[in-house]
This record gives structure tokens, sequence and C-alpha cells, in this order.
């Protein structure tokens, strides 16, 4: 049925294990030994690809291969740095927010919304009461909250509100 037994083949995440990307088997072995449908997920965009082992790991001590693999373990750990680096610019500025959460009684939090509905609206015909229906009412006061007080330290430490866009 198959051309090899499963103990002779390396699968694709077997491979990867072993520091192998999808472009140094494509570049080192395109064409695998043997191909089986996948057990598991037979829609998953086509048969399981296995690599004679042998054959691997001649490949695998070739001089093209061992510099391949420098090259890529190198850009590998290049790549981590540069998220790691992201990744703790994004936590100092996170540090940096600072959050406050004014305390409203429900009325105010009713009459605010409404009067930044329709100070946004201006002009448009759309105008909202106090007295409009409570799933409205919801609606443009979460509206309020994620409008005006959810600004950066930056924009209200300037003053600047944030950019609102209004449909065509």
């Amino acid at each position: 049925m198959y051309t090899y037994d499963r103990k002779l083949l390396f699968s694709v995440p077997e491979l990867k294990t072993r520091g192998w990307t999808s472009s140094g088997i494509s570049k080192f072995s395109p064409e695998p030994d043997d191909m089986r449908p996948n057990p598991r997920f037979s829609s998953a965009g086509g048969p399981m690809k296995f690599y004679l082992i042998s054959r691997v790991e001649a490949l695998e001590r070739t001089p093209e291969f061992q510099k391949w693999l420098s090259k890529s373990n190198q850009r590998k750990t290049a790549a981590l740095r540069t998220v790691e680096t992201k990744e703790q610019k994004l936590l100092d500025y996170v540090d940096e927010i600072e959050i406050e959460v004014p305390s409203l009684t429900p009325e105010e939090l009713i009459n605010r919304a409404v009067a930044h509905y329709n100070e946004h609206w201006a002009g448009t015909g759309k105008f909202a009461h106090v007295l409009d229906s409570p799933e409205f009412l919801v609606r443009i006061q979460v509206n309020y909250l994620r409008h005006e007080l959810t600004r950066t330290a930056s924009r209200r430490n300037s003053g600047q509100k944030p950019e609102h866009t209004r449909p065509a």
C-alpha cells in the first residue's frame, strides 16, 4: 500500500523538531519519499509528506545543510530578539498609561452620553433624548465611554479628542 514502513520515515512535524523549516524542506528535499492521507484531518489540504530517515540524516551531515541550519538558527534568534524588544516596548508603554475611572451616577452617564451623541451627530438630523428607548440609551452610553473615557494619556493631556468617523 505504501512505499516505505512508517518507522523508516520522518513526517514534516518531526523534521521541524530537528531544526528544519518549510523553506529548508523545499530547498533540500522538495519531493517527499512517501505520502499518505491524513488520518485525523482528511480535508486538511492534501496528503501528509514523509521523508526517509536515512536520506534526511545524510542531508543533515552535508556542509551546505550545516551552513543553512546555522543561518536559519541565527535568523530565528534575531527574530526572537525583535519580538522580545517589541514586547518590552509595549509593556513599557502600558506601564506609563494612567487609568482614570470617573464615578458617575446613572443619570450623569445618560446625560453625558446624550450630549455626546448630539454633539457628534449635530447637523445630521439625528438626535438623542434621555427618554429614548433603554436599548438605544445603553448603546450610546457604551459609545460615550469608549470614545470619551478611553483616550490615551497623551490625548487626555493635550485636550485632543479622538477622531470620529461618520458613515457616508
